[in-house]
């Protein structure tokens, strides 16, 4: 946050639109500069943090550095000394456990880092809190450090995505002499936030980082590290501009202010530009812009072109295109697919048309639409089988000759290689039989993680018809997402469902005319069940269970377990179902959903009392019951989750209401 008159002229009106706050209303505003506060008028107010204690420091030092919590007594005293270093603060802190739990428990290592001549820096560096940041930047192996140095490209407080970070790494060839590129790209990302360059992590339900952020002072870091290389750069004056003209960087990042329009023409003479991002900064001279014919990474997303140019493929060089969020782009003119070194193409939000020549574009492994992109893609598509990233697909009927060329469901036979996710949208037209559902060869594809299957509403199939389309679209036991929907079959349980022995979360949405749920609680690794909009299901029945045959056939003393992983289930929008059936076996060795800690049922009007009794021997830590008329009139708002468990699972605390 900068102060001046125009920071100023822009907190007034802000200032004005917060004096209106209920009574007792209080505005807390962190910053780390003494001016924002006196800017807000604010200078009496303050409360200055203070630095934490050495106790402190320690604790968060040893923390990170110990990973054998025995040694920690041997170097304790030594420890203590570089915790020191940190001078109450907990970044420091936190950098220099982590610098630490990479070097060998060894003395020597250990007075290495406290001794070193790095420390002499204080008074020479532009920011003493970077001296331990480059403790661990000099610590790091070659190719982590260009990668660590890359995140320049980045402005402040932005939310880094993985899978794009690692994208971008390759698009400027860091990781191309590696066997498996994108996996030394994974590694070196974990490297990374192990030794907290990275913070706020967002991780997936397995546990993995998907997103992170970079602090300000980290991001100041390697800006102070990349200055004659990458240009991070804010653009609101003709001053600024200059800086362009005279710069002398590879990598631009343009942060435009919201009156910009257009990209400063004085960064079309940086013929040597590797990377520029232009997100959001309006028209764009292509007549110009293709005479930067060594770009390796170009982000033109949030721009306000109609059309990219016929002689595209000037850009050659160019290995990730970002032209996200562009919607009055209609269509790709088929000179894109002679950039033949293109792995990463961003067309998310878009409604184009690919052009067929696509199949030229051998090298392409991530093609990105978005949840909400309406492209429409050749059957050509089908040929590129290096792709490992094909985030949403829209099937088209045979049936209709507008459509004939485009892909269909059997064009996805090939493309075994894809990983993470994959929606395939508007399943279900006429013609469309099981046998064209097998030939995509779902099962084939072990790399997937999420699959999501959108149903299309049809008038020529029936109900079984729709069972058999989900049958032919087996996916590989690997999976460990689902999410079924549309499906307008009276049952919506194909039978390879048990057989998704890794399946992690489960989402059954707008599936109106199914009748029954198959047995889910079969399914051994189940941690998250969501079911929604299911218009015509009466009873939630003991079959749901998976265990009925079970009972009958297991022995005295033999342990049963339905949903034995089972941490968060959701009954939302059930309209008619009128039953939770309890489970009436008097098997002592039974076990049902004994890790659920999350229970949500919302908009399931006829819903009645009593729910399952063995919901009292699940550990619920929450209980949501919302928008359901018969059971909200058994408790008062606020009643502890463990309260409305008895009320609502008990016949006798029923017939006292």
């Amino acid at each position: 946050m900068m102060c001046g008159l125009k920071m100023i002229s822009k907190w007034e009106p802000l200032e004005k639109s917060l004096r209106n706050g209920a009574v007792g209303s209080k505005i807390l505003v962190t910053t780390r500069k003494e001016k924002v506060a006196i800017m807000m008028r604010a200078e009496y107010s303050m409360i200055s943090l203070e630095y934490l204690s050495e106790e402190l420091c320690w604790y968060i030092f040893s923390q990170l550095a110990f990973l054998d919590k025995d040694k920690c007594e041997q170097l304790e005293k030594i420890g203590k000394q570089i915790a020191h270093k940190s001078k109450g603060l907990p970044l420091v802190a936190k950098a220099l456990g982590s610098l630490m739990r990479f070097k060998k428990y060894t003395t020597r290592d250990w007075e290495e880092v406290l001794h070193s001549e790095l420390w002499e820096l204080g008074d020479e560096v532009e920011n003493k809190v970077f001296v331990p940041f480059l403790l661990s930047y000099y610590d790091l192996p070659p190719l982590e450090k260009r990668c660590f140095l890359y995140c320049s490209y980045f402005p402040k407080d932005y939310t880094i995505d993985r899978d794009e970070l690692v994208q971008l790494w390759m698009s400027q060839g860091y990781l191309r002499s590696t066997k498996d590129d994108e996996r030394k790209g994974l590694d070196c990302f974990e490297n990374l936030a192990k030794r907290s360059f990275f913070q706020d992590f967002e991780k997936d339900i397995d546990g993995n980082i998907i997103r992170c952020k970079i602090h300000d002072i980290v991001l100041d870091f390697v800006l102070f590290l990349t200055k004659n290389e990458y240009l991070n750069s804010l653009i609101k004056t003709k001053e600024d501009e200059m800086k362009l003209l005279h710069g002398k960087a590879f990598h631009y990042t343009l942060l435009p202010e919201l009156e910009a329009h257009e990209v400063p023409t004085s960064i079309y003479i940086k013929r040597n530009l590797r990377t520029l991002s232009a997100e959001n900064l309006g028209s764009i001279r292509w007549d110009l812009l293709l005479k930067l014919t060594c770009l390796r990474t170009l982000n033109l997303s949030h721009c306000s072109f109609s059309e990219v140019p016929e002689n595209i493929d000037k850009l050659i060089l160019l290995r990730y295109l970002d032209l996200s969020h562009n919607r009055h782009l209609k269509k790709l003119p088929k000179t894109l697919c002679n950039l033949i070194n293109l792995q990463t193409l961003k067309l998310e939000d878009c409604a184009v048309k690919f052009p067929k020549e696509v199949e030229k574009l051998a090298n392409l492994r991530h093609l990105y639409f978005g949840e909400f992109g309406r492209s429409q893609c050749p059957k050509e598509l089908g040929k590129l089988t290096a792709l490992e990233t094909l985030d949403l697909i829209h099937v088209f009927p045979n049936h209709l000759r507008k459509y004939e060329k485009l892909v269909k469901l059997e064009d996805l036979s090939r493309l075994n290689h894809l990983k993470g996710r994959l929606c395939i949208s508007r399943i279900g037209w006429k013609e469309l039989d099981v046998n064209q559902a097998k030939r995509a060869q779902l099962n084939s594809k072990e790399s997937l993680v999420t699959l999501v299957l959108e149903f299309h509403a049809s008038g020529d199939l029936h109900s079984e018809e729709y069972l058999l389309l989900l049958e032919g679209l087996q996916p590989h036991p690997n999976l460990k997402h689902l999410e079924i929907s549309e499906c307008y079959g009276a049952k919506v349980f194909p039978s390879w469902m048990t057989s998704l022995t890794n399946l992690k979360r489960l989402v059954l949405l707008s599936c109106f005319y199914c009748e029954s749920l198959g047995p889910l609680g079969k399914l051994p690794s189940l941690e998250s069940l969501s079911i929604q909009d299911m218009w015509s299901l009466k009873r939630v029945g003991q079959e749901f269970l998976g265990i009925e045959d079970s009972i009958m056939k297991t022995k005295n003393g033999s342990t049963l377990i339905s949903f034995p992983k089972l941490k968060r289930l959701e009954l939302i929008g059930l309209t008619i179902c009128e039953e939770w059936e309890s489970c009436e076996s008097s098997n002592s060795c039974l076990f049902i959903m004994p890790c659920l800690t999350s229970l949500e049922i919302r908009r399931c009007s006829r819903l009645k009392a009593p729910l399952p009794e063995f919901l009292q021997r699940t550990p619920l830590e929450n209980l949501n019951i919302k928008d359901c008329s018969i059971l909200d009139q058994l408790f008062e708002e606020g009643t502890e989750p463990e309260d409305l468990v008895k009320i609502l699972t008990s016949p006798k605390e029923l017939s006292q209401v």
